[in-house]
C-alpha cells in the first residue's frame, strides 16, 4: 500500500496531500469527502504529497458527484499552483470526468480509446498498470468492487513521455466548478497490482 484516503475526518491530511494555492483553488474536505471547487476558469485541485513509481500498481477513487469537467491524474511533475492544474505539463495521464456523465481516458497527446457509457454517482474509477501498460476501468456501484466487477473502457502501452519507472503524483481536480459542477471524491487508495494486502477498508 502507498497510501489510502476515506476522507472522513472533515481536514486534508497535509501528510498525504497538497492543495494547490492557487487563488481560485478552492477544495475542502467535509461531509466525510473531497469537496473540488474552483473560481470561474480556475482549476481546483489537491496533488497526491509524495510521487510514487506507477509500474505494479492500481490508483482507485469513488466519485459520488459527477461534473462536466473534473480529473483523475497521474503526472510526473509538480504543477506548481498553476490555474489550469496539470495541462501546461508535458506528460500526463486523465481519467476525466465529461458531460452525460461519462468519463474519458486521455493523455496530454489526446484521447485514449473511447468513452464509457453514460454513469450515475456513485461509480469508481481506476488507474491500473503492469509491466508496460495503463488500463482505465470504471464500476458503478456503491461498495468497492471486487476484481471481477471492473469494466475496462480502454488501455494502452505506457507512452506519456516519461517511463512507467518515473514516479508521479496523483491529482484530483476540478476546473470552472460554477459552471461545470463540483466533482466529490471518496475512498482513495494507491496500491500494488495484483494486490498483496492488507487493504483499506472503507465503509461507506
Amino acid at each position: 500500500m502507498f497510501f489510502a484516503d476515506d476522507f472522513n475526518d472533515n481536514s486534508l491530511d497535509a501528510l498525504k496531500w497538497v492543495e494547490s494555492t492557487n487563488a481560485g483553488s478552492l477544495v475542502v474536505e467535509q461531509n466525510q469527502r473531497l469537496e473540488v471547487v474552483s473560481n470561474s476558469s480556475t482549476s481546483g485541485y489537491v496533488r497526491s504529497l509524495n510521487a510514487y513509481v506507477p509500474k505494479n500498481s492500481q490508483i482507485i477513487i469513488k466519485v459520488l458527484q459527477h461534473c462536466t469537467d473534473g480529473g483523475f491524474k497521474l503526472c510526473p511533475t509538480d504543477a506548481n499552483n498553476h490555474q489550469w492544474d496539470v495541462y501546461l505539463q508535458p506528460s500526463w495521464y486523465n481519467f476525466q470526468l465529461i458531460a452525460g456523465g461519462v468519463v474519458s481516458p486521455a493523455k496530454n497527446s489526446g484521447q485514449i480509446g473511447g468513452d464509457s457509457p453514460a454513469l450515475t454517482a456513485p461509480y469508481w474509477l481506476r488507474m491500473r498498470i503492469n509491466d508496460t501498460t495503463i488500463y482505465f476501468d470504471y464500476c458503478q456501484k456503491d461498495e468497492k468492487p471486487t476484481e471481477s466487477e471492473w469494466i475496462n473502457i480502454s488501455s494502452e502501452a505506457w507512452s506519456i513521455g516519461t517511463g512507467i519507472n518515473q514516479a508521479n503524483y496523483v491529482y484530483l481536480t476540478g476546473y470552472n466548478t460554477p459552471s461545470t459542477g463540483q466533482p466529490w471524491f471518496d475512498s482513495f487508495s494507491w496500491n500494488d497490482y495484483p494486490e498483496k494486502g492488507p487493504f483499506p477498508l472503507f465503509k461507506k
